[in-house]
């Protein structure tokens, strides 16, 4: 599903049933059906678009985060956890994960971590994960929080751990056809003609792999299983049309039940740091440092001259992994990345601002700020040098 504009526009040509339609479409049916199997049938499908960044932009002006963020305080657990995984696919960007913490989204997501559903409990943990930013890292790491994902992973490993035992064993059987090693070869890139050019193919190593990472997700031991490591190793080749058995079985538990127990400890270690932490914070009134964040803020956010903060939360946000020198050079070479990025947004700038904000605006300029090892915005009176009009998360002609 993930694809890329130019690569959309080859395989649709460039006048086909836009996106932005077809998800408008669906966004209509879900909010005007009475029908209970088809909001959860659109629901299930908007979360499934919400996979493809392509789609992010038209699901902002769709309002599709704010029908996910509604959907977790229904009383249809299955709209619930369309909710929760549409909005852990689309919290991976950016703006959309500061319009999810704007719009009180740790709240209402964390309020599901008393939920028994399991699917809906991985994406509350996963999504929380994804959606820690320096601004809502101390709410996101809370004891509070943090006591209640473990006590839930504690649930899940004395469940899990009841109903495994040392010998049970699952298989499967698979005929591995030919066109199974060409789309593999396709998608890997691997084209060595072993694989591909041969009167008989040899199945790649990693597609072999692959039949029995499925079998570890999905039947023993089942749903959330990661793998750590593998040993492996191809004592004969198998061709196209060879029937392969795969076998899954449980020979030791007890490793598994050291890794559960050394997770518990380290959460359990992370939320009494973070606790102790928050009291030096408030005892002591200092900030932590933070790394190179870039922000646009709109000119009514701010009195142009003064040194005030900025109000609200920025329109776009980025942020940097890697440390920069507290230093002018330092905020120089900071500058410089953000400018980067905000190249890379100009072409669609005013689509993509409009879609980001929570507020209707009026001729108001877009100004760059950043943030590097102080927790304050520092503006670099930089601007886009137009004027954005923006209503209900569209831009019209100012």
């Amino acid at each position: 599903m993930f694809s890329s504009r130019a690569r959309l526009t080859k395989r649709t040509g460039k006048n086909p049933t836009g996106r932005y339609d077809f998800l408008k479409l669906l966004v209509t049916e879900y909010t005007t059906t009475s029908s209970k199997d088809a909001q959860e049938q659109v629901l299930a499908n908007l979360a499934n678009f919400a996979y493809d960044p392509v789609n992010y932009g038209y699901m902002r002006q769709l309002k599709v985060i704010d029908i996910f963020l509604n959907a977790l305080s229904q009383s249809n657990p299955k709209l619930v956890r369309f909710g929760i995984g549409g909005l852990c696919n689309l919290c991976l960007d950016g703006i959309n994960k500061l319009y999810i913490l704007r719009n009180q989204g740790v709240e209402l997501i964390s309020s599901l971590l008393s939920s028994e559903d399991e699917d809906v409990l991985l994406g509350v943990i996963t999504t929380l994960m994804f959606l820690i930013t320096p601004e809502s890292v101390n709410e996101i790491t809370s004891p509070r929080i943090i006591k209640r994902i473990t006590t839930k992973i504690r649930s899940f490993a004395d469940t899990t751990m009841n109903n495994l035992r040392e010998g049970d064993q699952v298989s499967v059987l698979k005929i591995i056809t030919n066109d199974d090693i060409l789309k593999f070869a396709e998608l890997t890139g691997d084209h060595n003609p072993i694989h591909t050019e041969s009167a008989r193919n040899i199945a790649h190593g990693a597609l072999l792999n692959g039949l029995v990472s499925g079998l570890i997700g999905t039947k023993l031991p089942g749903a959330g299983t990661i793998v750590i490591e593998q040993n492996i190793t191809f004592p004969k080749p198998c061709y196209a049309g060879d029937t392969v058995e795969v076998i899954v079985k449980i020979t030791s538990i007890k490793m598994y039940l050291i890794l559960v127990m050394m997770a518990l400890c380290i959460s359990y270690s992370y939320a009494e740091n973070n606790s102790t932490v928050t009291n030096i914070k408030s005892s002591t009134n200092t900030k932590q440092p933070t790394g190179c964040v870039c922000a646009i803020f709109l000119s009514g956010q701010f009195k142009k001259g003064s040194k005030e903060q900025p109000k609200g939360y920025p329109a776009l946000i980025h942020e940097y992994p890697d440390s920069i020198p507290c230093t002018t050079i330092g905020n120089k070479l900071c500058v410089n990345k953000c400018l980067e990025i905000i190249v890379k947004h100009l072409p669609n700038s005013q689509a993509v601002l409009c879609a980001s904000i929570d507020r209707d605006c009026h001729k108001e300029r877009a100004y760059l700020f950043f943030k590097n090892c102080k927790d304050e915005w520092i503006n670099t009176n930089l601007s886009a040098g137009r004027e954005y009009c923006c209503k209900d998360g569209m831009p019209y002609k100012c």
